[in-house]
């Protein structure tokens, strides 16, 4: 502690990195931390007015063919070339390709995605599988394609065949595509999905950008990209809404369904929870209704949802009681404080 309360710095501004003894350092309201190298990293690219996705890609030889594939399909291009690649933010004169460039390369040294299927509980792995240094759009096929293997369901109603969900797609594609888009490419980490029976499970590496707060994020009121350039390369190949309706468009998808997807964000990782729908087979009106009102309301005392429900004490402290058993609601807080959420 010594040490640091000693070191001199001359450069300016709260973000920039300074160096003493051989360290890097920021400074953090008073206090003065010392960074990691990734961090280092970003705050020397913010010094220079820059981004990781806009910095120069390390190897200039991409190949872009599933992303060329994917333009000329969607846009209705009949070629792909260099103007395109400025069109798109993806290339420079002076600096050539970046990476986010590198991001959507056919092979490319970022982490990728760890998808796992668990049979009755976290220890047993049921099928995994491990797709790396692979284009950002291979990424998102590949977790479409494992997921529709186990979630997708097919019946006969008379002569006409129906498709079905147990976890609603729209959603699962939402959460899938924003993992790719927001998640934070210069920490080597895979975005990992998990398929329960219950649940599917995303979680994608790096916390909230800085200008934005969790508040504003959960409520989908804001939305700052983190990956602006391959956002827009999502929106306009179709598989997201570029401005911040990632989160309204999840929620939307189990509106009517007695369930909710739950989302959470730490320093280092955002996460969604999508609810499968053999999780309320078998509950009873009673049952249902306060899930829904949960998913509508937000975490309630109990006092309130024997007030929306109409029912005493003792009937709906055992309905919570069983919701808990079955993995549908959760405890927050103790004593008066206690309220209940999904």
């Amino acid at each position: 502690m010594q040490e640091r309360n000693n070191l001199e710095f001359n450069a300016e501004g709260a973000d920039t990195p300074y160096y003493a003894l051989g360290k890097a350092y920021k400074r953090s309201h008073t206090a003065t931390v010392k960074v990691d190298a990734v961090e280092l990293n970003r705050l020397v690219l913010k010094g220079l007015n820059t981004s990781f996705e806009e910095a120069p890609a390390a190897n200039q030889s991409l190949s872009l063919t599933i992303l060329n594939a994917a333009l000329i399909d969607k846009l209705d291009l009949e070629e792909v070339d260099v103007k395109v690649y400025k069109t798109l933010g993806l290339y420079t004169s002076t600096s050539g390709f970046n990476n986010a460039a590198a991001v959507l390369a056919d092979e490319n040294s970022f982490p990728g995605v760890d998808i796992v299927r668990f049979g009755a509980n976290a220890n047993e792995f049921m099928e995994r599988q491990t797709v790396e240094h692979a284009s950002a759009l291979e990424l998102y096929e590949k977790a479409i394609a494992m997921f529709n293997r186990y979630y997708r369901m097919e019946t006969i109603d008379g002569f006409e065949r129906k498709e079905s969900y147990l976890v609603p797609e729209t959603a699962y594609r939402e959460a899938i595509a924003n993992a790719l888009v927001h998640r934070a490419w210069d920490v080597k980490a895979a975005i990992k999905v998990s398929f329960y029976e219950d649940r599917v499970e995303v979680n994608s590496p790096g916390g909230l950008p800085v200008d934005i707060s969790e508040e504003d994020y959960l409520a989908g009121r804001l939305s700052v990209l983190r990956n602006p350039l391959i956002a827009d390369v999502f929106a306009k190949l179709g598989y997201i809404e570029k401005f911040g309706t990632g989160i309204p468009r999840i929620r939307a998808a189990y509106r009517g369904s007695g369930l909710s997807p739950r989302f959470s964000v730490s320093a280092s990782s955002m996460s969604v929870v999508l609810p499968s729908r053999s999780s309320v087979n078998g509950l009873n009106e009673e049952e249902r209704h306060i899930v829904d009102l949960l998913g509508k309301y937000g975490p309630m005392k109990r006092s309130e949802i024997e007030g929306h429900l109409g029912a005493g004490k003792s009937k709906v402290a055992r309905i919570l009681k069983l919701l808990e058993e079955k993995r549908l609601v959760e405890v927050e807080g103790t004593g008066r404080a206690t309220r209940y959420r999904l």
